[in-house]
């Protein structure tokens, strides 16, 4: 009998230990394989870029004067620095002065009397002037002065009328007292005749003393006739002149208001004039219409004649605004469009320091320009939103300068990247030209 040994396993650890080779191919694939999956979400930006330059802002601008005048003062010179608002040049205008002056005593005098018809008008026993009219002024005193005088003209023809009014009221009373007293003596006169007249039927009385009966009760009805008659008119007479009294207080306001209206218009037309005119005296100092530098005086006399419409002075705007001038090719310009973000960097400060400046398109050439090599290209302008001299002051950006722009048109993947290459291949490859 033969005794056969066991056989011994080997260790684990020996039969879980890959090749070398095996080991690296699986890792090369796993690395691979995170490669493709991040290049598939992983984007990045589509970039035109450009090169170009600091341009100004604005183009330099040619100051004129519009109306023309003398020089009485140059108060800048050529290469001085100045800012908006500043006065570069006083020029002499003795007419618009006198013009100015003759309009505003004018105003002064037509709001005094706006004034004071506003008063008669609305029936007011005194004038309010506005508070800053002083009342020694002779526009004011003179206008106090019509009013006084016209209300007492007013008061003596409504005075008048009143005592027309009154004395005819007297009278109706006197008449109405005659008109009892005729009544009474009416039917006396009557009754005595019917007494007369029945006794001269019975040959009791002669007949002249029926006639005499018989005329004085005539008599006294006519005289109470014409009494009666008096008093309507007496009575029409007093409401005349009531309303006389009352034509004459309209009137004056009518008159007042119709006068209020005219003079209303023309104080509108006139203080409308005096702006122009405010504008021509204000325009007689020659003011910097930005902050910039003065690249040419070109009327250096005092005492000279600048005619209307003449150039004064050219100036550079200095604002705080940078705007890159970049070159664009046409074969990007589909991608391009105003508003894409940009970032500009600026070839006489080291990028690796200073960093870009972020901006934004604004502005895109409608057709190409041709360089004087006979290129073409489209010319895009670069407002900068975010600007170096914010955090270094020792930063000086001038036009001139030459800058590299880089335009963000869009993202894509890493993948799309990658393959954009073959999928231009793939549409080009395989077809035979005709």
């Amino acid at each position: 009998m033969r005794l056969i040994a066991p056989k011994v396993d080997a260790p684990l650890g020996d039969h879980q230990q890959l090749p070398r080779p095996r080991l690296f191919i699986l890792i090369t694939i796993g690395v691979l394989l995170c490669l493709l999956v991040w290049s598939w979400f992983a984007k990045i930006d589509m970039v035109v870029r450009g090169a170009g330059r600091i341009v100004a802002s604005e183009h330099n601008q040619v100051i004129q004067h519009l109306e023309g005048g003398i020089v009485s003062a140059i108060l800048v010179r050529e290469g001085a620095a100045v800012k908006k608002g500043q006065t570069l040049i006083s020029i002499a205008d003795v007419r618009a002065n006198a013009d100015l002056g003759e309009g505003n005593v004018k105003i002064l005098g037509l709001r005094a009397r706006v004034a004071r018809l506003k008063a008669e008008a609305g029936g007011a026993p005194s004038v309010t002037m506005p508070p800053d009219l002083k009342s020694d002024d002779p526009s004011v005193q003179s206008e106090l002065a019509s009013f006084t005088a016209r209300q007492a003209k007013l008061t003596q023809e409504l005075s008048v009328l009143r005592e027309q009014s009154a004395q005819r009221q007297a009278e109706v009373g006197e008449a109405a007292s005659r008109q009892k007293s005729l009544i009474s003596e009416y039917d006396l006169a009557q009754r005595q005749y019917k007494l007369v007249h029945s006794m001269f039927e019975r040959n009791a009385a002669s007949q002249l003393e029926d006639i005499q009966s018989l005329s004085k009760a005539q008599d006294a009805q006519s005289r109470l006739s014409a009494t009666n008659a008096m008093i309507p008119r007496l009575n029409a007479a007093i409401a005349e002149a009531q309303a006389k009294m009352g034509e004459a207080s309209s009137r004056f306001r009518a008159d007042a208001r119709s006068d209020l209206t005219t003079s209303e218009n023309e104080l509108a037309r006139l203080q409308e004039e005096i702006k122009s005119r405010n504008d021509r005296v204000s325009r007689s100092e020659v003011r910097a219409p930005m902050d910039g530098v003065v690249n040419r005086v070109l009327m250096n006399t005092v005492g000279g004649v600048v005619k209307p419409g003449d150039a004064i002075i050219e100036m550079t705007p200095t604002d705080d605004k940078l705007v890159i001038e970049a070159k664009v090719s046409p074969t990007d310009r589909a991608q391009l469009m105003t508003g894409a973000p940009a970032r500009v960097k600026v070839s006489a400060y080291d990028y690796g320091v200073y960093g870009s400046m972020k901006g934004v398109v604004t502005e895109v050439s409608a057709d190409t320009v041709p360089e004087e090599r006979g290129e073409r290209f489209y010319r895009v302008k670069i407002e900068v939103t975010r600007d170096p001299r914010e955090i270094d002051h020792s930063v000086a950006l001038m036009p001139g300068m030459t800058a590299t722009a880089d335009m963000i048109v869009g993202r894509r993947t890493v993948w799309q990247y990658l393959m954009s290459p073959l999928n231009r291949f793939g549409q080009t490859a395989l077809r035979e030209p005709r």
